[in-house]
């Protein structure tokens, strides 16, 4: 079992859910368990700070506790993030699209999110 984060999938319409959607189809056509978190679409219309909230605690509280309960080998991380608890227990796969939020002059709450847990995953594997 893989648990795959990907709580913007219906919220946004590109970039990174898109292509998680796609990692996840082919995955699947691979014949592997795939068990892909998302936004619940009720959740669709509230503004983008709280959706980037919501998005830390799937990423910090949800996919690891998903994770845990499904015994999945590891746990997907597509949003250049990833949760400390996995990165921890050496269960994270953080996939990295760019480098544009370490860029010193993005002060951005999200940049300094992926920031902050690109420097505690670094710090665990040390």
């Amino acid at each position: 079992m893989i648990v795959i984060n990907n709580y913007f999938s219906g919220v946004l319409k590109r970039g990174i859910p898109i292509y998680t959607e796609e990692l996840v189809l082919q995955m699947k056509k691979d014949s592997m368990q795939v068990c892909e978190l998302t936004c619940p679409k009720v959740l669709y219309p509230l503004p983008a700070f709280i959706h980037n909230f919501l998005f830390i605690f799937y990423e910090q509280i949800l996919t690891p506790l998903i994770g845990l309960i499904l015994k999945s080998k590891f746990n997907i991380y597509p949003y250049n993030s990833t949760s400390i608890i996995d990165a921890y227990l050496g269960k994270s796969v953080v996939i990295i699209h760019d480098l544009i939020s370490l860029r010193k002059k993005n002060h951005s709450l999200s940049a300094k999110y992926v920031s902050y847990c690109m420097l505690k995953a670094s710090q665990l594997k040390a």
